[in-house]
């Protein structure tokens, strides 16, 4: 859900952040199902110097002088790029409940968007992994640039390992445009909690 309409055919990295804070609680911005992998996602980007409440230390010691945030690292994994195939403005007429059983997202999270905005832009994202990890200075303003492309340094991208295959992606999309509830919701919930077994089990294995 981006601030502004992306074009189709636009492309970018994908700068792994912390946008929960903004609106809800993680809770409740997320179905119980996907609840374990954005946790452990969280703590992932806490760990590569993404404070999820950025502690602040003043430099002086008066607490009204300067403060800086605190960052454990320096550097910031980039994992994936996308691709926009699409993107929508959709408003309070659309069926909110059947957007969010299509989603990662709770209902009350597209509620809370529309009592700020009057629409919501929702982008179709094509995501590929890059060939390498690319590492890039972490920037502790980039919470203000939300909705903002931010400067990156160039990274070589390609199309030949996408996240979803061609005909699951195209599902998917028919789906979110037509708004068409899912015919397997069982067999979907019983695929988030394999994959965060699995999931689990690696963070055991590390």
């Amino acid at each position: 859900m981006p601030r502004t309409l992306l074009n189709n055919g636009q492309k970018f990295a994908l700068y792994p952040l912390d946008y929960s804070a903004n609106l809800l609680s993680i809770e409740q911005n997320y179905h119980q199902n996907f609840l374990p992998i954005a946790q452990s996602a969280l703590t992932q980007l806490n760990s590569q110097g993404i404070l999820l409440q950025p502690n602040q230390i003043s430099l002086l010691q008066n607490d009204e002088q300067l403060q800086l945030p605190l960052l454990s690292h320096e550097t910031i994994s980039i994992k994936a790029w996308a691709k926009c195939e699409h993107c929508e403005i959709l408003d309070s007429t659309r069926k909110l409940d059947i957007l969010s059983q299509l989603t990662i997202w709770k209902t009350e999270v597209f509620e809370a968007i529309l009592q700020k905005r009057q629409h919501i832009f929702l982008a179709y994202l094509r995501v590929y992994h890059l060939p390498q990890l690319c590492e890039v200075v972490a920037n502790p303003n980039i919470q203000e640039k939300l909705g903002r492309f931010v400067a990156l340094p160039n990274i070589v991208v390609s199309e030949t390992t996408p996240v979803l295959t061609d005909r699951t992606f195209a599902q998917r999309k028919r789906q979110l445009e037509k708004l068409e509830p899912s015919l397997h919701p069982e067999l979907e919930e019983l695929q988030s909690a394999i994959a965060s077994l699995t999931l689990a089990s690696q963070q055991l294995n590390n």
